[in-house]
């Protein structure tokens, strides 16, 4: 068995919006066997890095981080 992860990043622009912003889904597909490991490699990296609760693209993002100094 595989597990699939899919998430979305953005919001859908309306129909008749005139500027379109980004909207992405990305899937990410594991066999049942690898995921303990790698789980627990993902729960590392964060105690480590001091992250809590799921990683969001928002913190790491290039305009994000110009737009919160401003």
């Amino acid at each position: 068995m595989y597990l699939l992860f899919v998430d979305e990043s953005g919001t859908p622009p309306k129909p008749d919006a005139k500027k379109h912003g980004y909207f992405v889904m990305a899937g990410l597909i594991i066999p049942e066997n690898r995921w303990a490991g790698m789980r627990d490699k993902l729960v590392g990296l964060k105690r480590r890095r001091g992250y809590r609760g799921e990683l969001k693209w928002r913190y790491f993002a290039q305009a994000t981080k110009m737009m919160t100094t401003q």
